[in-house]
């Protein structure tokens, strides 16, 4: 019966032991689903959107397929590129669902209705290499604090 016995040292252990790649999956399933969310929006406009893995001519996104159907594409691959079309339609608030997409990379935004409230929504994107926005309502003050918030992308 001496094996069934633990100290309380390394039950805690163990605890911490098993409790961090269960954090790790919670976390970037929670970045999955909202990832999924605003996927769902962003699908709504003519235009692209890519993931990752289509930006690398791969065909199926990684990670097993069979595991595909129970976590979702969103799981295994970030959105790296959109160009939303649809011009004044795009707006703000669709803004809103693009400043998730942590692994976005390019965004062309043409003619959309977009503000510098709108543009709030990117600050946070600090892989986003390349933006673009032709015929948009963003002013020059704008751009500034965006450009200071994203020093490595190039805006035009």
């Amino acid at each position: 019966r001496r094996w069934l016995q633990y100290s309380v040292r390394g039950l805690l252990l163990f605890m911490l032991l098993a409790s961090l790649p269960m954090s790790w999956f919670a976390v970037r399933a929670e970045e999955a689903r909202r990832q999924a969310e605003a996927i769902e929006v962003l699908r709504k406009f003519p235009g692209g959107v890519r993931y990752d893995y289509e930006c690398a001519k791969q065909k199926i996104p990684p990670g097993p397929t069979w595991l595909h159907d129970r976590l979702g594409i969103d799981f295994f691959a970030r959105i790296e590129f959109i160009c939303p079309g649809g011009g004044k339609r795009f707006t703000d608030a669709e803004m809103a669902h693009v400043g998730v997409l942590k692994g976005l990379k390019s965004l062309r935004l043409g003619g959309a209705a977009i503000s510098d409230e709108g543009m709030k929504h990117l600050t946070s994107l600090h892989n986003l290499k390349s933006l673009e926005m032709r015929a948009t309502s963003v002013t020059e003050d704008g751009i500034a604090r965006l450009r200071e918030a994203l020093p490595e992308c190039g805006i035009r």
